[in-house]
């Protein structure tokens, strides 16, 4: 997955109305789509590698 990176878009109204980040969501539903189609996934093995079996409960 490829980080995209946008700057915020303030309306005019601002603070009343928020702030919006245009196209961002648009990104990782493409690469969710293209990646399996290239061969880009991660398995079971690849996903037990990149665990840390932090216990975040313990936190």
């Amino acid at each position: 997955m490829v980080v995209v990176r946008g700057q915020l878009r303030y309306p005019k109204a601002w603070p009343s109305e928020p702030a919006q980040a245009k196209g961002i969501d648009v990104a990782p539903a493409v690469d969710f789509v293209r990646l399996p189609c290239e061969g880009a996934y991660l398995d079971a093995d690849d996903y037990a590698a990149c665990r840390d079996h932090t216990d975040y409960t313990a936190i």
